[in-house]
This record gives C-alpha cells, sequence and structure tokens, in this order.
C-alpha cells in the first residue's frame, strides 16, 4: 500500500509539474503574442497618422491646383473683357462673350470642387444653382427668368462627367437665352436633372421659339451645338432636342 501511494503520490506531481509548465508555456505564448499584436498596432498607427498626413497634404495641393486654375481663369476672363470694352481685339461681341461664357463655365467646375468636400466629384444642384445665376447675369437678353425645377434631382457627379456637363449646360442655357425672350414679356428657362431608367437626364427647357422643323444639329454649322455633340460623345450619353411649349434639350448621361 505505501509502495502504491508513493506511486500514486509522485504521478500526481509530475502530472502538476506538467501542467504547470504548460501553463507556464500558454502564458509565455500569451505575453509574446500581446507584445505582437502591441507593437503591430502600434505600426498601423504610425502608419496611418502617416497616411493621413500624406492625404491632408494631397488635399491641400489639390485644393491648391482648383484654386490657382480658377484664378487664371478669372484673369483670362477679365482681360477678355478689358479688351472687349477698349475694342482692342474683338470685334465682334457674341465671339468675345462665348469666350467669356466657357471660360467661367470651366472656372465655375474648378470653384465647386475646390469647395467639395472630397475633391473628386461635385453636387448637381450645386452646379445647376451656379450656373444659371453667372451665365444668366453674363448674358441678359431682355426679361429672362432661369429656375431650377422643384422636382430636379440632386446627384453627384465625377469631374470627368461633372466638366463636360457644366459645358454642355452652358451651351444650351446661351442658346436659350438668344432665342427665348420675346420683346415685353418675361420669358421662362427650365433646367432640371432627372432620372429615366439607368439614365440621368439634364433638361434645358424655354417658352421661346421651337426649333426649326428641319432642326438637324448634327448638320449644324454652330460652334456651340459642335461641341454639345462632342462633349456628349466624350461621356457615352446622347442628346434629344424636341419643341414642346417652346424648345426643348435633354442630355441623357450617366454617373457609373
Amino acid at each position: 500500500m505505501n509502495h502504491s501511494l508513493r506511486f500514486a503520490i509522485t504521478r500526481t506531481n509530475e502530472e502538476l509539474s506538467r501542467r504547470e509548465r504548460a501553463e507556464n508555456e500558454l502564458v509565455s505564448i500569451k505575453n509574446d503574442l500581446e507584445r505582437l499584436v502591441l507593437e503591430r498596432t502600434t505600426e498601423l498607427e504610425m502608419r496611418n497618422k502617416d497616411l493621413e498626413k500624406a492625404l491632408a497634404t494631397n488635399n491641400e495641393l489639390v485644393r491648391e491646383v482648383y484654386h490657382r486654375v480658377k484664378n487664371n481663369l478669372q484673369i483670362i476672363i477679365s482681360l477678355i473683357n478689358m479688351q472687349k470694352n477698349g475694342d482692342m481685339w474683338c470685334s465682334n461681341d457674341d465671339f468675345c462673350l462665348d469666350m467669356q461664357r466657357r471660360i467661367v463655365s470651366i472656372s465655375l467646375v474648378h470653384e465647386l470642387l475646390f469647395s467639395s468636400e472630397y475633391l473628386e466629384s461635385l453636387s448637381s444642384k450645386k452646379l445647376l444653382e451656379l450656373m444659371a445665376d453667372r451665365i444668366g447675369e453674363l448674358m441678359s437678353y431682355g426679361s429672362t427668368v432661369i429656375e431650377i425645377a422643384p422636382d430636379s434631382l440632386d446627384v453627384q457627379l465625377r469631374l470627368n462627367i461633372a466638366m463636360p456637363i457644366g459645358m454642355i449646360l452652358s451651351e444650351l442655357l446661351s442658346n436659350s437665352l438668344r432665342y427665348a425672350h420675346n420683346e415685353g414679356v418675361t420669358s421662362l428657362i427650365s433646367i432640371r436633372i432627372t432620372k429615366d431608367g439607368d439614365w440621368m437626364v439634364l433638361s434645358v427647357s424655354d417658352d421661346g421659339i421651337d426649333y426649326p422643323d428641319d432642326f438637324k444639329p448634327d448638320e449644324s454649322v454652330s460652334l456651340g451645338l459642335h461641341l454639345v455633340m462632342a462633349l456628349t460623345e466624350q461621356i457615352h450619353g446622347h442628346m434629344k432636342f424636341y419643341n414642346k411649349n417652346g424648345a426643348n434639350s435633354e442630355l441623357y448621361f450617366s454617373t457609373v
């Protein structure tokens, strides 16, 4: 009995020692893992801080580029206006006006991108409002009101889409401002963005003179229409022109 008891005690002590060693090994492994996790976490936090700093620097550089482009375009607009007023170069007022308007359109997109949160897209609602205000102020033909339709959607436009759309809108507004007004009558130009299936639709309509019955935009000699069709093709969209209580133009485009 004494021998069996001693044997059992010895086995028990060996088992306890084995378990103690195993527990110590587990504690050591746990401590090593915690140390590695802490080191990795610290490393990742430092990398994240570096990335955040680099991103902030990049954003500031992009904002500075947008700001300088907008300012340089404004200088060009001012020079054109000075030459037009001084009759030093622009003998054709419409030519000067169209140059100013097109540069203004590009400048407005950069202005909105400069003030946007993400620097890579802008609000379509803000673009329509700003374009209507600036182009309407630049081109004052008779008594004409430009309104943003209440049902107009507000979508985010990426830079590669926003720039062509801004220029197309500028051309369509210019066309309506030139031909929609009637002497002694307040004319209305309405612009909106709606959705038609997979397409977004930019509409410009006025209550002025209809498009001619034989109107073919692809065959027009107008530089403005050539720009509209070329820019529409660039963003893989398509245009529709039709008469309904005045002239109506629709640009179908995708934001995907």
